[in-house]
């Protein structure tokens, strides 16, 4: 879990925290983003990068989840679900970058 934040409890509500901590098979990486995913045909590696350092990793990957906006709930109830827009979809490719620069096939 890549969290652009200095901790994961400043922006999550405190039942998802303790689930996340929890799991065995989830690594919470804080002050990191995600700039650069790569793959042919589909997701394969994506390199985080340091917020306030810029070191950069490239990591292996088939997936990739965004959650922008959520607001936590801090009575430690579930976060009530708001009205978004709606998502549309577009092809992957095989690289994309922060800067919206995109190379590869489409």
């Amino acid at each position: 879990m890549v969290v652009r934040a200095a901790d994961l409890e400043s922006g999550l509500a405190q039942y998802l925290v303790g689930r996340v901590h929890a799991a065995p098979n989830v690594e919470v990486r804080v002050r990191s983003e995600v700039v650069v995913g790569r793959g042919k045909g589909h997701l394969e590696t994506i390199t985080l990068a340091g917020r306030g350092t810029g070191a950069r990793e490239e990591v292996p990957t088939n997936r990739l989840c965004v959650v922008i906006g959520a607001s936590p709930s801090r009575t430690g109830s579930a976060t009530p679900w708001r009205a978004a827009p709606t998502a549309s979809w577009s092809p992957v490719p095989s690289s994309w970058t922060s800067t919206g620069d995109r190379s590869g096939p489409w």
